[in-house]
């Protein structure tokens, strides 16, 4: 691969290309944040090559550490930044790491220079502690553990020692024993049939945490103590269970280290759905570097197995089939992948993604996700993964992820707060809490370990009875549908009622651990929607009773009364939420744990809210401009009138026939003009189902067909649907019949799709897609901020946030249009609302640049005609 050499931030990076000013800036601030162990936020438009410049630029720090040449926290060397491309907030030397006032920028731009050496040296920066309120820096603020607790070791006869259990309080401790080790050197077989199988299945003696089944060790280390406090500065949550690591973790694989590392130094590159990982994936086969990585993927994704892969729910029947006697023959050879040489740098596929992993796999019988944990477990350096895999706690836990000292890289970061706030958040069905206390009140009674079910079974008792009493409170919310919502300080007081404090909370978390290790006999045990309710309710605990019950203030409980309709037959169903509205919460571990937490995006801005929202610091700033030349390149226009009539899809004139026929009209007008693939956003599939049928029927859509054929964006979520749907639209312009797609703001088709050249010669966007007000979460958070505000005043208000919210869905939309550097196209923003000035501000700057701003449909034909004719 030819290749050439840039000097940039003090280190050799290598690129397939003389990086564009804007990867320049890019590399340059990703080397700079690792050098000196801070976070960044760098907002680079779609198009401009910020994934493969992320990628080259993180490659060659590792490499500069691996080799020795850079040592960890060296003093940094900032280059220049291109003129015009960039504008950043560097850190200044008289800064400290408590401070939580943002940096301005330069005042002076700095002229345009190539990449080359550079001698300046500026003072290190020092990373600041991001799980404090911002503009917090004491250190004796900072919240003490919740509870001393003196670690013991539990050792198996397989050697196999599961660290940091605190004593039990219980007296039921029974040790751990294995009649059956399994010695690691030998290859496992299948023992389903044969008689040494069946005489340790008959035993009754409790099985080692080696030999348990895989469900059940997952579960294990959902309830694991944490760990004796972080090496690293910045101090961890005290009580949260993701910042254990469990006993096979990254943490055993430092001999494997490079030398002159304590640890490997393992890149976590992270975005939004496995589509993204997969283009992460080529943009990294564009560069020469070719270290061991690997692709994490869900058992949706990744699973062979020949009954698991068609089931419905992969990820229960694996977990079942896990359980049996026999386990899973795949599984067993999974080793075969991890020891793969075509998977290792010089291999045949040295660069690979889940379709090359799962071919392997296929090859060797064995099983590509587990395959694929144990390369990261062993060997990886550089791993791909979905966000939630690194801030989902139950996830993270289950693949034994630490990322202590590790670089995090969340690629989409806008997504982040969403996920954030997600992964903290749980939701139960009020049966699934009835069938588990009817499961812990039958394991309550059994001899032996009776004593261990029983008070986990009065927990979950005196909680069901107190969300039933409160079930008799709901007011009506909508249609067929009754709710009520209650703040912290009742959570507290339910839980307290129920005898889950900040003082017992460990100790439940023990008797949980123990109960579940016990020998049940099969036929009591809890099945596997029960045992997933009790999952969640103590990975509540943990995200709950944090800090001392600093975050209960930032959670909401919502239950929840809507008709179920099956067989004509109207049932009610009872919903209990317990949703949290501060997205810190969950990423707090992420960014304690890591050495470094870069967040990317076309959409970041204004990074202070972004900021505030996670409740960390990010010194390192860039927003950089588009690589393209806009004014030749782009047009843009917003349009306030069409056919006379004002064009405005808010709820108020939406159901109007004039403005559905009036956008109609402008529809077709802009398809007739524009050549090849048009794409069309709506606010909602409600607006687009709404629009479509009046056009329909008064004969707009048959006309825009006879232009172009026209493809919809499918509202169910059955991937099939959607690939054939993507793939005929592409077929069609390829045909040069051209195509129109309808589709809708936050849906897969605005985001992580590629639509370069032709695809997407034209980007239209119809309305503006504020959430839906009614929507109960959007209601919630919206007020919680407005409330949060007087004390953390970097954050959005409410209406704020919930304006930033609609503009953040609409810039990630437009972003379709421009995907390269010689790329062009043409953005449509049809409604009025967008030529007020509040609202034009929120639209990304590039585009602000080329914006017009017309009256009429006809004031945008005519320079649109001249713009197309140009190209």
């Amino acid at each position: 691969m030819n290749e050439s050499v840039f000097k940039i931030g003090g280190l050799d990076v290598r690129f397939p290309f003389h990086p564009y000013p804007t990867q320049f800036v890019l590399i340059d601030n990703v080397i700079r944040a690792l050098k000196t162990s801070q976070n960044a936020m760098l907002e680079a438009p779609t198009g401009t090559g910020k994934s493969l410049a992320l990628i080259c630029g993180a490659l060659a720090w590792q490499e500069a550490i691996t080799n020795g040449t850079l040592q960890s926290n060296q003093k940094d060397t900032q280059g220049p930044s291109p003129e015009g491309f960039v504008e950043t907030t560097p850190q200044s030397p008289s800064t400290k790491s408590g401070s939580s006032a943002p940096i301005q920028p330069q005042s002076s731009p700095v002229p345009i220079q190539p990449p080359a050496p550079v001698e300046s040296v500026q003072a290190p920066f020092v990373k600041p502690d991001p799980v404090r309120p911002i503009g917090n820096s004491n250190e004796q603020d900072r919240p003490p553990p919740l509870i001393d607790h003196e670690p013991i070791s539990i050792k198996t006869e397989n050697k196999e020692e599961v660290k940091d259990l605190p004593r039990s309080p219980l007296k039921f401790q029974k040790r751990i024993k294995s009649e059956n080790p399994i010695d690691p050197n030998k290859e496992v077989i299948d023992l389903c049939d044969s008689p040494e199988k069946k005489k340790r299945s008959a035993s009754t003696s409790s099985p080692s945490f080696a030999d348990l089944p895989l469900s059940r060790r997952d579960l294990i280390k959902t309830y694991q103590q944490p760990p004796k406090t972080s090496t690293k500065k910045t101090s961890r949550s005290p009580s949260h269970p993701s910042t254990s690591p469990s006993p096979s973790s990254d943490s055993q694989d430092d001999a494997s280290a490079p030398s002159g590392s304590s640890k490997r130094k393992v890149i976590y590159f992270a975005t939004r759905t496995h589509s993204q990982v997969k283009q992460l994936v080529r943009e990294l086969k564009r560069s020469s570097y070719r270290v061991q990585m690997v692709v994490l993927g869900s058992r949706e994704h990744t699973c062979i197995e020949p009954n698991v892969s068609r089931a419905a729910n992969k990820n229960l029947e694996c977990k079942n089939l896990m359980d049996t006697e026999c386990g899973c023959s795949y599984r067993d050879r999974s080793k075969y992948i991890v020891n793969n040489q075509q998977l290792a740098p010089g291999g045949s596929h040295e660069v690979f993604d889940i379709e090359d992993l799962v071919g392997i796999g296929r090859t060797l019988s064995a099983c590509p996700y587990y395959g694929a944990t144990g390369i990261r477990k062993k060997k990886a350096v550089l791993v791909f993964c979905p966000y939630n895999y690194l801030l989902d706690p139950k996830i993270r836990e289950g693949m034994e992820i630490d990322l202590t000292d590790q670089v995090v890289i969340f690629d989409e970061a806008h997504n982040v707060e969403d996920v954030c706030r997600s992964v903290s958040s749980f939701d139960f069905d009020l049966k699934d809490f009835a069938e588990l206390s009817k499961g812990l009140k039958v394991l309550s009674t059994l001899e032996y370990i009776g004593s261990l079910w029983a008070p986990l079974y009065h927990i979950v008792e005196s909680l069901l009875q107190s969300f039933s009493e409160l079930a008799q409170t709901l007011k009506p919310e909508d249609f067929e549908k009754n709710a009520n919502v209650w703040k912290g300080d009742t959570i507290v007081n339910i839980l307290r009622d129920a005898g889950v404090t900040l003082e017992t909370f460990f100790n439940l978390k023990n008797t949980a651990t123990l109960a579940f290790v016990s020998e049940t006999p099969p036929r009591y045990k809890l099945t596997s929607v029960p045992t997933i309710a009790m999952e969640n309710l103590f990975q509540f605990f943990d995200f709950f009773f944090s800090y001392n019950l600093k975050h209960a203030k930032d959670y909401r409980m919502v239950i929840e009364k809507s008709a179920n309709f099956r067989a004509t037959q109207k049932r009610w169903q009872f919903t209990l939420g317990l949703w949290c509205l501060n997205a810190s919460v969950a990423f707090n571990h992420v960014a304690t744990s890591a050495k470094s937490v870069i967040l990317t995006s076309g959409t970041l801005s204004p990074m202070n809210a972004l900021s505030a929202e996670l409740s960390t610091k990010f010194p390192v700033q860039v927003e950089a401009r588009h690589i393209i030349d806009i004014r030749k390149q782009l047009y843009v226009a917003a349009v306030a009138r069409g056919q006379n009539v004002p064009l405005n899809s808010s709820f108020k004139t939406a159901d109007s026939f004039a403005f559905q026929d009036a956008v109609g009209h402008s529809l077709l007008q802009y398809c007739q003009k524009i050549p090849k693939g048009v794409l069309c956003f709506f606010p909602s599939y409600g607006l687009m189902n709404k629009l479509m049928s009046r056009w329909d029927r008064v004969g707009i859509l048959r006309l825009i067909k006879d232009v172009k054929p026209t493809f919809t964006e499918p509202q169910s979520k059955e991937k099939g649907d959607f690939k054939e749907i993507i793939a005929g639209y592409y077929d069609s312009i390829k045909s040069n019949r051209g195509a129109l797609f309808f589709a809708v703001c936050r849906g897969k088709v605005s985001e992580g799709l590629d639509f370069a050249d032709d695809n997407a010669r034209g980007v239209i966007v119809i309305g503006i897609p504020f959430p839906q007000i009614k929507d109960l979460r959007v209601a919630l958070k919206k007020d919680y901020n407005t409330d949060e505000v007087a004390t953390r005043p970097q954050l959005l208000n409410g209406n704020k946030w919930y304006v930033q919210q609609a503009f953040s869905a609409v810039n990630q939309a437009l972003g379709r249009c421009i995907r390269h550097i010689n790329d062009w196209g043409a953005i449509i923003l049809i409604d009025e609302r967008f030529l007020h000035k509040d609202n034009s501000s929120q639209l990304s700057k590039w585009m602000r640049e080329a914006m017009q701003l017309c009256t009429h449909v006809e004031d945008t034909i005519k320079p649109l005609e001249a713009f197309l004719a140009l190209h």
